[in-house]
């Protein structure tokens, strides 16, 4: 005689000792109702024949509790005496008895719902694992009352899941289907500020050399010049659209970054962008018209910027900005301009070295792209790409997101348009932008004037002319230093008092003691190097004046992105550093094309005391900011 699976129950329950039972219905994590049954027993004995295993092994064979080691892990029950089971088959809300006939059981079994089944499965093919028939399987043996098995679903127990190859281990509460949203625990090693320190370096170097290669490119074309204008017959105002096209391709940095950034992550935005910067550098070393040359110039830039971009948000992802963030971002920051400054010298000497413009090309490449290889072995910093990875692998729901057209509409605002309007409507963006782009425009103009001056007057090599940037390079270096100083002998003071007084944090215009100081460096360097470039005066004065410009662009830099940054905070601080970089690298374009023809009629003199007055106009920006900051920031509409 055979006996259904559900009259084997009915059966065997009634030599057991009589329990109590309510149900009642609760709605899954999917909108669906389940039936929960609670059980009071006078017995702790688990009945075998009715439940399903609590979970899935690493095996496609359900599990047969025979192993001591995983038995002594856990809590456990005595198993009493019951007949082979067929396997099981995980369905949407509970484990059923599985549908393929084995030798023992009825022709058409009725499935019968257990008490234990993995919550938070969608199907078995979802889940990543299936259950073998009992056709094509051994049954088990009929089992003594004396074996044991583990405690379904214990109270700390991580349930193993398998998927595919690949395990992950899911804490109680994600067990019960819950969406994967954080971390989880203080103590969780995937967050990357809990890496070690040497991997947290060894990934904030990664956008520093990305930041320094692809900066390069801009100054590193400047000794080319000349020997383009020759190989393509043009003027010099059409090969210096080699320069100016470039720095314009920049300011499209985040444009293209964000989007990959936010559905695929940062180490998405290193593998693919730097490649396809690559091939278009190599693309404008192989060009054959100025066209082509110059056309690809600007794509190598804007598939070369999205890296800086991302920059940025990278040192976010590895470090407190109380517990090295700030020192690591201000060594990132500097990057961007160590590249301009020491371009200029590793074109020189390339040109003297090769005599060929196109090399210029070829050593760009070969710095850039071991860089690609680096990136190949990182790991992704991005917490919400981290938690969705996390979360397809345990099969649970991710992190929320928008529809994509929301997406794409909610990055192009942040990108293009809420800059454009912040740019329009906002005096300390506004401001700022003007300011940052003025001494970004000179220091573009300086790979123009340069060249001019010590070509000309003092009769320079290229490789000489590109010597004479290391004053700048020198004056770079110095701000990071004042920086750091400033940070920890006023900066931090007064955020202790702040804390003191119960405010949490100083107000934004103590980030400003840096710029004040450094705005005083950009017209001492310019009047200097006006009034000491000639003749009769030696070469290492106008070199020096560098010093102070590099000093004076770099602490204006950092003090003000700072002071933006504390200002907008983390909703509107990206759209407010974007509409920064727009207009900076606008102005990085747009002054090389008319520095020789400013040169050439008012002479070095007066050219480069035009951009020092200039420079003294702007000198009190951060004193007024200091002063009617508070004032302006009542009034935005972005707070």
């Amino acid at each position: 005689m055979s006996f259904s699976a559900r009259q084997a129950h009915h059966l065997h329950n009634l030599s057991r000792p009589q329990r109590t039972s309510t149900e009642h219905r609760r709605t899954s994590s999917s909108g669906q109702e389940r039936r929960i049954s609670t059980h009071n027993r006078a017995s702790s004995r688990h009945d075998f024949t009715t439940s399903a295993r609590p979970y899935p092994t690493a095996f496609d064979r359900p599990y047969a509790p025979s192993s001591s080691a995983f038995a002594d892990a856990y809590p456990l029950r005595s198993l009493p005496a019951a007949q082979p089971f067929s396997p099981l088959e995980v369905g949407s809300d509970a484990a059923t008895l599985g549908s393929s006939r084995g030798p023992w059981e009825d022709p058409d079994p009725e499935p019968v719902t257990t008490n234990y089944s993995r919550p938070g499965t969608g199907n078995k093919a979802e889940n990543g694992f299936f259950w073998e028939s009992a056709d094509s399987l051994t049954p088990l043996p009929q089992m003594p009352s004396t074996e044991t098995i583990p405690h379904p679903i214990p109270k700390q127990f991580m349930v193993d899941v398998v998927a595919g190859k690949r395990r992950s281990r899911i804490s109680q509460a994600e067990a019960k289907g819950e969406a994967v949203t954080d971390w989880d625990g203080p103590d969780d090693k995937g967050n990357p500020k809990l890496w070690s320190t040497k991997s947290r370096i060894w990934h904030t170097m990664l956008p520093a050399l990305y930041g320094f290669s692809v900066s390069l490119g801009t100054s590193i074309y400047s000794p080319g010049v000349f020997d383009v204008m020759a190989g393509f017959d043009v003027s010099q105002e059409v090969a210096l659209l080699g320069l100016s096209m470039y720095a314009l391709g920049l300011g499209f940095g985040p444009v293209v970054g964000a989007p990959i950034s936010e559905t695929a992550g940062r180490k998405a935005v290193y593998i693919y962008t730097l490649p396809i910067f690559l091939l278009f550098t190599m693309g404008a070393g192989l060009a054959q018209n100025i066209q082509t040359f110059i056309v690809t110039r600007f794509l190598a830039a804007t598939f070369g910027a999205p890296a800086l971009a991302v920059g940025a948000g990278t040192i976010a992802d590895l470090w407190d900005m109380e517990k090295g963030g700030g020192l690591a971002t201000v060594l990132l920051t500097s990057t961007f301009f160590f590249g301009p400054s020491l371009g200029p010298l590793i074109g020189g000497y390339t040109i003297e070295t090769r005599g060929d413009w196109r090399w210029i090309m070829w050593v760009m490449i070969l710095i850039a792209g071991p860089i690609w290889f680096l990136a190949l072995i990182s790991k992704e910093t991005s917490k919400k790409i981290i938690l969705m990875k996390r979360a397809k692998k345990r099969g649970l729901p991710g992190p929320p997101k928008p529809p994509p057209a929301v997406a794409l509409k909610m990055l192009i605002t942040i990108t293009l348009g809420r800059p454009i309007k912040m740019l329009l409507t906002e005096p300390i963006v506004a401001s700022w932008a003007l300011y940052h782009s003025f001494v970004f425009g000179v220091l573009f103009a300086f790979f123009d004037s340069y060249p001019y001056v010590f070509l000309r007057v003092y009769k320079f090599t290229f490789g000489q002319v590109g010597l004479a940037f290391l004053g700048i390079f020198l004056g770079t270096l110095c701000a990071v230093v004042t920086f750091g100083i400033i940070d920890k002998t006023i900066y931090q003071k007064k955020k202790l008092q702040a804390i003191k007084n119960g405010i949490g944090k100083p107000p934004p215009e103590d980030r400003l003691y840096v710029s004040m100081m450094g705005s005083f460096g950009i017209p001492i360097a310019l009047f200097w190097f006006a009034w000491t470039a000639r003749a009769d005066v030696h070469w290492i004065v106008p070199i020096l004046a560098g010093i102070p410009f590099g000093w004076g662009t770099v602490t204006l830099f950092l003090g003000g992105m700072t002071y933006l940054l504390d200002t907008y905070g983390a909703m509107y601080s990206a759209s407010a550093v974007a509409a920064n970089g727009l207009l900076r690298y606008s102005f990085g374009a747009g002054f090389p094309l008319f520095t020789i023809q400013m040169y050439e009629r008012l002479g070095v003199n007066w050219a480069t005391s035009l951009l020092a007055f200039i420079g003294l106009g702007l000198l009190p920006l951060p004193f007024v900011l200091y002063k009617y900051g508070a004032a302006l920031r009542s009034r935005s509409s972005f707070q």
